[in-house]
């Protein structure tokens, strides 16, 4: 028999610690799936209210902001009761979820242990059409070298072959960066490529997991 109310009070689950005041995410093993939200109750043995074998999670969720959300929200719930459903028929508060049900969120409290990534943004205009691409790396060499691969060939057979005559031509450089462009038509004609270093914030779940898969 156990009942966890107070904050800070800690339940583990497999290799997962669950604690009163928690913020978690529901998963896709639940109709809540991507709400945020607060852990305010544990129940476990007898006092479980529901007939699983796992312990009673009750959670309170954020109300959702994003409009798609809501209306995925409501769609679920009208498809899970037969009968059109919106937000305000649908209960946030103590909502009892299964250990599968919620994730963890960290404590934005506790700093994480970060780790650098390197960042390589490709974006371009031609003629109207346009795009864009990005591409992450955990070493600076590796970047720097996709991004002279990626330069290298606009200026071999691409787009930047295509208009490095034009006599409004234009550059601008340095060694993580490189835009070309037509003076005076940039919104329709231009090649940009950035490399830039940001912090990676690494969770403890994801340690987790990269020390086993290290150990295999």
């Amino acid at each position: 028999m156990m009942i966890l109310r107070y904050p800070g009070a800690e339940y583990s689950h497999g290799s997962v610690k669950y604690a009163i005041g928690s913020t978690v995410m529901a998963t896709d093993q639940s109709p809540y799936q991507g709400l945020l939200g607060t852990i305010v109750e544990i129940r476990d043995g007898q006092d479980r209210e529901t007939q699983n074998e796992t312990p009673d999670i009750y959670c309170s969720f954020d109300t959702p902001v994003i409009p798609a959300e809501i209306e995925k929200l409501e769609k679920v719930f009208s498809i899970l009761h037969g009968t059109p459903k919106t937000l305000q028929d649908i209960s946030l508060q103590r909502v009892i979820m299964a250990p599968d049900m919620i994730q963890v969120l960290h404590d934005q409290t506790v700093p994480s242990p970060q780790a650098d990534i390197w960042v390589l943004l490709e974006d371009w205009a031609n003629n109207g059409d346009f795009g864009s691409s990005l591409k992450l790396f955990s070493a600076y060499a590796e970047a720097r070298r996709t991004m002279i691969d990626m330069l290298r060939e606009e200026l071999d057979c691409g787009l930047i072959m295509n208009i490095q005559s034009e006599s409004q031509f234009s550059v601008m450089s340095d060694d993580n960066y490189y835009e070309a462009w037509i003076e005076g038509e940039y919104t329709f004609t231009h090649y940009r490529l950035s490399l830039e270093k940001l912090p990676l914030y690494l969770t403890e779940s994801f340690l987790q997991k990269l020390a086993g898969t290290e150990a295999k």
